[in-house]
């Protein structure tokens, strides 16, 4: 399932994730009011679709954008309901977006709304499987919005997304982004913490906070069978040494180091909530870690006793929180970073880690999985 539907709420779009739209030396203002560096013109490479009662909310965010050169359109829901045909609102949407993306020139289009107001479209990886509500067999994604010209539900049986079945291609069209909120007052803050991290020139965007947990170990038992040792530490190694340090970042790193073969790699901190929460009041511009998780929380997976066998058992076996959607309040909230979370079903209901993090100012953007990943 995860190497194709990955729910992605992320507030910075496009190459904006890794690579900021940053003007320089800008100075801001709370409410501040851009001049556009271009006209405006019949096309429009930034679309935002959003609902009626939160156009007010974005209007500093399509300034800015139109400050640093995008032409943005506006678009609302009931419009596109109203002028689009569709079974769902999701259809109308796409059809909309199929219709203008090449006559408009759309590169960029960012869903402002919960999927409770603007929905995800709801996947069914496994054909021989249809289970709602089970991140097993069903993810919701946006990425329905970004392949345009694949065909999601080919076979016609109204179970989208089904690999081997349908025709998705996965080429992104356009880059899909969402602030995932209906509060006005929420939206309107969101967007002036992406002004405030686009704008920034300071260092601490180049920091990187590396949380690498154990998530499964040689022989482990699970109810599919043995498991090969995973540990997160890997993925932060390769991360780092093929995109962050070639960019001339910085990084902390956090890997486990408790309990029966811990992580091999050596890093600056061992992996513990105390040791997370201290370091990321620091200010990062980017947090990515690995763990299992929950759609609250992120944990380690400790190897904390044997029986003599060798064999890592379920009842020697303890997973430890080393973030929680609450630690929100305890980081840097002036510096909030973009986030990447590669464990399961960090998105997977409509109150999630990921959205607290975004609406409450802990993160700029958060991207994570809608299901089992």
């Amino acid at each position: 399932m995860a190497k194709y539907i990955d729910g992605l709420i992320c507030i910075l779009i496009g190459v904006g994730l890794l690579i900021p739209m940053v003007t320089g030396g800008v100075v801001l203002s709370q409410k501040s009011s851009f001049t556009p560096v271009v006209s405006s013109c019949d096309g429009y490479d930034y679309v935002i679709v959003t609902t009626t009662d939160l156009e007010n909310s974005i209007t500093h965010l399509k300034e800015w954008k139109e400050f640093l050169g995008y032409s943005v359109k506006v678009v609302t829901i009931s419009w596109i309901s109203s002028n689009y045909q569709g079974a769902d609102m999701q259809e109308k949407i796409r059809n909309f977006l199929i219709d203008t993306y090449e006559e408009w020139g759309i590169h960029y289009v960012l869903i402002v709304g919960s999927r409770n107001s603007i929905p995800m479209r709801d996947c069914y990886p496994d054909p021989a499987t249809h289970k709602n509500n089970d991140p097993y067999f069903m993810a919701a994604t946006d990425y329905y919005y970004a392949d345009l010209t694949g065909n999601w539900d080919s076979d016609g049986d109204g179970y989208f997304g089904e690999y081997s079945e349908d025709n998705m291609d996965f080429h992104p069209e356009v880059y899909v982004g969402r602030i995932p909120s209906d509060d006005p007052d929420k939206v309107e803050d969101i967007c002036q913490r992406i002004i405030g991290f686009e704008s920034s020139s300071g260092p601490w965007k180049k920091n990187a906070l590396l949380l690498g947990a154990v998530v499964s170990y040689e022989n482990e038992v699970r109810s599919l069978g043995a498991m090969h040792r995973t540990d997160g530490a890997t993925l932060m190694e390769e991360c780092w040494n093929d995109i962050l340090k070639p960019n001339d970042f910085t990084a902390t790193k956090m890997y486990e180091k408790e309990g029966i073969r811990p992580s091999e790699y050596p890093c600056d901190y061992p992996l513990n909530e105390s040791n997370v929460l201290s370091e990321w009041r620091k200010g990062y511009g980017i947090v990515n870690m690995l763990g299992h998780s929950a759609p609250a929380a992120v944990y380690r997976h400790v190897w904390i006793s044997d029986d003599g066998d060798e064999i890592p058992e379920i009842t020697e076996l303890r997973d430890i929180r080393f973030l929680d959607e609450r630690d929100v309040s305890e980081v840097c909230l002036k510096k909030p970073p973009i986030v990447f979370s590669g464990g399961c079903v960090q998105l997977y209901t409509s109150r999630n880690m990921g959205r607290t993090f975004i609406e409450d100012g802990g993160a700029v953007a958060f991207i994570g999985s809608t299901a089992i990943s």
